[in-house]
């Protein structure tokens, strides 16, 4: 055999060395971002609302088409107050074939520590990456009358039971992380309206330029 065919042969067999150690899927991120705004803050003052996505993002070509997947709050009381499955989860396998579909707790709800989404898809129907739940979120207006206080909430994703929750393509889990977790600053009454007259003043300015 020459010195070409022997390279040859040696590139062929490395290329399949390191395709059969590099992994099939990359992680999927779960994370929760603004839907409005696509960041992961945004401030939200006692008797005000915000939506939220729940994404999962994949930079490989993931498939996914059913999960049970929680995010967690760092403190209790945020209102609950509505659900939409997303993309492919628009459309949802039915649920009364005996699969877990839906939200637990069902909103309009109180939140104590978590919410928990679940979904199947039908046959051939799969999600690749981007947003699979838009949710809604109030804080109360009694919201500093309360003990303790929080100025803020962190909501986060991870920390999922490992047998029950996760993201599936059947009935094989897809490798999930964490993204970065998501912070829902709640300013005082007299801090938002401080906040607001600010921003009229800079609008002011600006017109008067």
């Amino acid at each position: 055999m020459g010195t070409t065919g022997t390279w040859g042969t040696i590139s062929v067999l490395c290329a399949a060395i390191a395709l059969a150690s590099s992994p099939a899927q990359a992680d999927y991120v779960i994370s929760v971002v603004d839907s409005a705004t696509g960041l992961s803050s945004a401030t939200v003052g006692p008797g005000q609302s915000i939506s939220l996505d729940l994404l999962a993002i994949s930079d490989n070509e993931d498939i996914s088409n059913n999960f049970a997947l929680p995010v967690h709050f760092d403190a209790p009381g945020l209102e609950y107050d509505s659900y939409e499955l997303r993309e492919a989860y628009a459309d949802p396998f039915p649920c009364d074939l005996g699969l877990p579909c839906g939200t637990d707790p069902f909103p309009p709800a109180v939140i104590n520590d978590r919410i928990v989404w679940t979904a199947a898809l039908g046959i051939g129907i799969q999600h690749m990456s981007g947003p699979i739940v838009t949710f809604g979120l109030t804080v109360p207006a009694d919201w500093f009358g309360r003990v303790p206080v929080p100025d803020s909430v962190t909501i986060a994703t991870g920390d999922h039971d490992p047998v029950l929750e996760g993201i599936f393509d059947g009935f094989s889990e897809v490798p999930s992380i964490p993204g970065e977790p998501f912070t829902l600053n709640i300013p005082e009454p007299a801090t938002l309206a401080l906040l607001a007259i600010g921003g009229l003043a800079v609008v002011r300015r600006r017109k008067n330029a």
